[in-house]
């Protein structure tokens, strides 16, 4: 709340849209997505970007933003990313990191 919600709903995206150059070409995972917003962004110019989150309706809302909104050259893709031991293991099967509030490239 506060001050976090102001770093994750303006700051982190527009830190993003200012660096598009650096993730030309690079695939892009953005854990603990909420509505997906910062992968959209980065969606402008990475080759794959996969959105995730530990909420299964946000992983819905992020499956629907990228087919309204991702750019049509994009590879944008949604995913359930659940937190803790277990689903660490899972990640690590399917190829994907886990982490909170942060965006991989």
């Amino acid at each position: 709340e506060g001050g976090c919600d102001i770093l994750w709903s303006m700051v982190m995206p527009a830190t993003v849209a200012l660096n598009l150059d650096r993730l030309v070409g690079r695939t892009v995972l953005e854990l603990g997505a909420g509505c997906g917003l910062v992968g959209l962004i980065a969606a402008q110019t990475a080759s794959h970007v996969v959105i995730t989150d530990g909420d299964v309706p946000e992983v819905a809302l992020c499956t629907d933003n990228a087919a309204r909104h991702a750019p049509s050259h994009a590879r944008v893709e949604a995913a359930h990313l659940a937190w803790g031991a277990r689903p660490s293991q899972q990640a690590q099967e399917e190829g994907r990191l886990g982490g909170g509030r942060a965006l991989y490239v």
